[in-house]
Parts: structure tokens; sequence; C-alpha cells
């Protein structure tokens, strides 16, 4: 009986060179991306000890990494073709994927389609992500790490190409869907500056499951962008590279905008709905001597307190700052009651009696001003011991401040200055203060001067009432008597 040659034996040399060539170049191909993936495939911060001395030993002795948002399973998972994940492993993945910052902003059914077709990728650093006029074929969210965004332009006064840098992306936002919305090639080049960690949503996945939503956020921004003039003279491009740049939030009734160490002072504030007010705190030491207070701005505490009242105040100051939350802040002239401390003097040697004159450090909340709709701000103003806060729902247009001076610097530092001039500085908010404060005592001490002097007699008498009722009561009178004259005579 004769047996059936097998499909090797049946190749000729030249298929088995070329199934050679193959062979090798799959192996190296998986060698390489082992290699790529190194760098999170030694994470052993989700695994377990277990019967393997090396790789207990492996787990006991690396050093700490930076937690990722994935572990080896999720990401092995994303790491899979889309057709090959079970509906079990895309549950697990939408229910990761829902939490994340960079897709928080999508409706449900959109995370649970994402979840079925996004890859993740690691990248090292200074690699190049896309390169500019290159073919648009994927979106990418970056989940950490930090790349840069370069442009390549035509310098007229050099008369030669130059790239420069435009920008950077942290983790949490997306890059790369200017060119899939609009069908154009690559507008710039973006290189990783640190380990970098992204999802990655292909051409043919966008277009079903994303494109809509970025399509519907991009309208939303040039709406509010075209309600301010400032931008009527920008091309297409640029508006479509604000776009990129720009976002739009919404704040809710007394939220905290911006501050001295709060908020995002790298973009410019344009309020499209809703209104903020400019506040001011100042921190003043308040002198009562009888019933008479004297009022004194301290432009730096530590300057007025002993070391032992330096701690204590501290501590108040600490607590001060966690407590300056809209929710529990009040705008009232006096909110809170730092530092107080009580001696005696003699104040006058002459009649040798003792006062007491009390002394604390008082933190008053004033508002300087209020931002309407249309209104702008953080271009480059004071914020020192200032800060912003909605009065009610606000819907807030922010582009970075970069991007603004680089398009027009002359009108944005026009505008920085007319606000600068507008808005009153410290000294001025504090002399307001004392002569409001002065006008109550002299409104009070008036009012009790009247109310001193009044003598306490009845005042219920003919003369208080007005009259018109008077003289209506005396018609009364008088038919009521004429009334009882007829009845006397007929009778």
């Amino acid at each position: 009986m004769v047996k059936a040659k097998s499909k090797t034996q049946m190749m000729t040399p030249e298929e088995k060179a070329a199934r050679a060539v193959r062979a090798r170049k799959r192996f190296r191909a998986t060698a390489r991306l082992a290699l790529a993936n190194q760098f999170w495939l030694e994470d052993f911060s989700d695994m377990k000890l277990g019967e393997n001395v090396m790789r207990n030993i492996r787990l006991l002795t690396q050093k700490s990494k930076k937690k990722s948002n994935f572990t080896i399973e999720q990401k092995r998972i994303m790491s899979t073709p889309k057709d090959r994940r079970t509906e079990e492993e895309k549950k697990k993945l939408h229910r990761v994927l829902g939490g994340l910052k960079c897709f928080r902003r999508y409706p449900n059914s959109v995370k649970e389609q994402l979840a079925e077709v996004t890859y993740f990728r690691y990248i090292p650093p200074k690699r190049t992500i896309v390169r500019q006029d290159d073919d648009a074929k994927a979106l990418f969210f970056l989940l950490s790490g930090e790349v840069v965004v370069y442009k390549t332009v035509f310098d007229s006064v050099l008369s030669e190409w130059v790239t420069q840098e435009v920008g950077t992306r942290e983790a949490g936002s997306m890059f790369g869907e200017v060119s899939l919305l609009h069908g154009v090639k690559r507008t710039a080049t973006v290189v990783t500056s640190d380990h970098c960690e992204m999802l990655v949503l292909h051409k043919e996945d966008f277009d079903s499951v994303l494109k809509s939503s970025v399509m519907a956020e991009w309208d939303e921004i040039r709406r509010c962008m075209s309600m301010f003039t400032y931008f009527s003279s920008w091309d297409e491009m640029t508006l479509r590279d604000c776009c990129i740049l720009s976002k739009v939030k919404i704040y809710g009734v007394e939220e905290l905008v911006l501050g001295e160490d709060m908020g995002d002072k790298r973009y410019v504030y344009f309020i499209i709905e809703g209104q903020c007010h400019l506040v001011e705190y100042m921190d003043m030491e308040v002198t009562e001597v009888g019933c008479k207070k004297s009022y004194k701005l301290l432009s730096s505490i530590d300057d007025h307190l002993t070391s032992g009242e330096r701690d204590k105040f501290g501590e108040a100051s600490t607590q001060l700052l966690n407590e300056r939350q809209l929710s529990e802040l009040s705008l009232s002239d006096e909110n809170l009651h730092k530092n107080q401390s009580k001696y005696v003097s003699f104040t006058d040697p002459m009649k040798s009696r003792l006062e007491v004159v009390t002394k604390s450090i008082k933190t008053h909340f004033i508002r300087v001003g209020t931002f309407n709709s249309l209104a702008t701000f953080n271009i480059g103003e004071n914020f020192i011991r200032r800060f912003i806060i909605t009065s009610k729902k606000t819907k807030i247009l922010l582009i970075p401040r970069y991007w603004l001076i680089q398009k027009n610097k002359e009108i944005w530092t026009h505008i920085r200055q007319f606000l600068n001039q507008r808005l009153p500085d410290t000294r001025s908010i504090f002399h307001d203060f004392i002569q409001q404060k002065k006008w109550h005592s002299y409104k009070r001490g008036l009012v009790d001067e009247i109310l001193s002097n009044c003598k306490k007699v009845n005042l219920n008498n003919i003369h208080n009432v007005p009259y018109s009722i008077r003289m209506q009561e005396d018609m009364t009178y008088y038919e009521c008597a004429e009334r009882k004259k007829k009845k006397y005579v007929h009778s």
C-alpha cells in the first residue's frame, strides 16, 4: 500500500523557500510586538502570588509603576480582533470604558459600541503616532502619558519650511478627529513625549459609531464662537483648528469657576449663558474699643502675628481654604472670624480706668463685579485673592489663551488692559468698604438719637388722622344731627 505524500513533500523548492521566509517574518513580527508591549506585559500589579517561584520573585522585586487604567486581562481583550471578542468580554470592557474621562460625554449606547471596536495600544516615548499630510486611518484616545503636536509651515521671512511645536495633549484628550471628520490629510504631526497608553478607533468604526457625536460637539463649539465678534475674521482653517483645542463646559449654581489657585488658568472663558460673580476676600485686623470698631487691611497676615498666633492662624487659614466651596460660601461682608485675642490696656492714665480692647482677624468676602452673557475673563487680569463663582447655571466656552494671543495679540492685549482698568484694586475696594461701614454706623446713630429724643406720649390723637377721613367723619356727624333735628320738629 502506497503512502500519500504530505503537503510539504508536494511543494516545489521555490514554494518551500517562500514558506520559510513567511515563517521567519511572522516570528520577527511576533517578537517585535512582544518587545514593543514589554512595558505593560511585565506589569504584575494586578496579579497574585502563585506556585511559580520565578514569577513570584519578579512580582515581589519589581519596581512600582504608575497604575494603569486597565488590568492585563482587559488589555489582552482590547488587543484581540473585535470579531473574536465574546459577549462577556464586551460587557467587561463596557463597564471599565464607561468610567474613563474621555468617554464620559458620550451616551451609554455609544459606550457599548465603543467597547466592541476599540483597541488598546502602548507607544513608548519619542515615537511618531501620526504624521502631517498622511492619510487618516484612525482616531486616538490618550489614556496616560503626554504627546506633543508639531506643525510644518512655510516661513515667508526665511523662505523655507519650518517645523514648530503648536501644543500638547494630556491624558483624557482625543486627537486625529479632524481628518476623519472632513476627509482631509493629517494637519499635524503627533509625537509621544512619555510612555503612552491609548485607545485606537479605526476609520470604518469611527464613521459608524462616533462620527455623528463628534460632529455635534463641533457644531456646538462653532455656534458658541459665532456669538462673539472676536472670531468673525477667522478663516475656515483657523476655526477648525480652534475647535480642536476648545471645549464647552456647563457649571452648576454657586460653582467655583476660577480662582487664585483653583480652576484651569490656561483657558480664556467666554460666557455663553448664565452669570458669574467676581469675589475678593480680604483679611482685616478689627480693633474694638468699647462700642467703636476700626479696620486695618493686612497685606501679609504673618507680619502681624506672633509665633504662637501664626501657628493657630495657619490652621484656621487651612480650614478656610477647605471651606471655600461655593455650596457653603456666603457673599456677605463678614463671613469668618479667624483669630481673636483680648488684652487690657491703660487708655486713659488720668482717669485710671481700664478698657478692654479686642483685636481679631476677620476675612471679608466682597463682590467686586458681575460677568453676564457674552462676557470674557482670564485674559491675564489680576486674580490674586480673587475667584469667580456662578450665580446660576452657566455655560462657558473655553479656548486656550496661547492660541488666542498667537492669532491676534493686539486685540487680547487691549481687552486685558480694559479689564484691569475697570476692575478696582484691593485698596479701592477696602476704601469703599470703610465708607460703607461709616455710613451704616451714621444711620444707626441717627435713628437711635431720634428715638431717644422722642417723648413717650399717646400718639393716637385727632391730629394724626388724615384730613380726608376726618372730613368724612364730620359729614357723617352732621347728617345724623340733622336727622335728629327733623325728627324732633315733626314730633
